[in-house]
């Protein structure tokens, strides 16, 4: 049985309509960061216990929602088994099936990755039924002399583990910020109550 922040992911995961929803996503975080940042220091300001039970809500709903999507991430990009390449596959795949009806952005997206990556489709060239542009490798006289080979899918999970390392020690590090401000707020209560 699978809890809903792991359904909704895998809702949206293989879709090219994540292009909407992480937008959406980050505005929300930063509207609650923006909340935050106004309840925390008017209860530390004004000693209202009210303002600082808000604040540790706040705060501890974010740090565990970052945990369960960290530990999503981890179970996704880590380790040798590769269970990540198969996802990280499938979202490519879908995109590059729908690239002519998609929205602009996910074109570019795709686009963008096949340029960086020297690479084209996600196991290679014969994933498209006409490749775009961003799949040739050479031009002459505006039309493809060649196309990239290599395929796209194993280059961008490859990319992905080299750079797990410093991608856990930001997120380590931010977490370990987050929980001393949510253990000094606790205590800042603790301490209110006490008086």
């Amino acid at each position: 049985m699978e809890f809903g922040v792991g359904t909704y992911i895998d809702q949206i995961k293989n879709s090219y309509y994540i292009v909407v929803y992480i937008p959406k996503i980050l505005i929300g975080l930063g509207a609650v960061l923006i909340l935050m940042t106004l309840i925390g220091p008017c209860g530390v300001v004004t000693g209202n216990s009210m303002c600082l039970s808000a604040y540790l809500f706040l705060s501890s709903a974010m740090l565990i929602g970052q945990v369960v999507i960290g530990a999503y991430g981890l179970k996704e990009f880590s380790g040798s088994t590769y269970a990540g390449l198969g996802h990280l596959e499938e979202l490519l795949l879908s995109n590059i099936k729908a690239y002519y009806n998609s929205p602009f952005p996910v074109q570019s997206a795709i686009d963008y990755l096949q340029k960086s990556f020297d690479c084209c489709g996600v196991k290679g060239i014969s994933d498209w039924t006409s490749p775009p542009p961003s799949c040739c490798e050479k031009f002459e006289s505006n039309t493809c002399e060649s196309n990239r080979s290599k395929g796209c899918g194993k280059e961008i999970y490859d990319y992905i583990q080299s750079n797990m390392s410093l991608i856990w020690k930001v997120v380590y590090g931010i977490a370990g910020f987050q929980a001393f401000g949510i253990v000094t707020t606790y205590a800042l209560l603790l301490r209110l109550g006490s008086d």
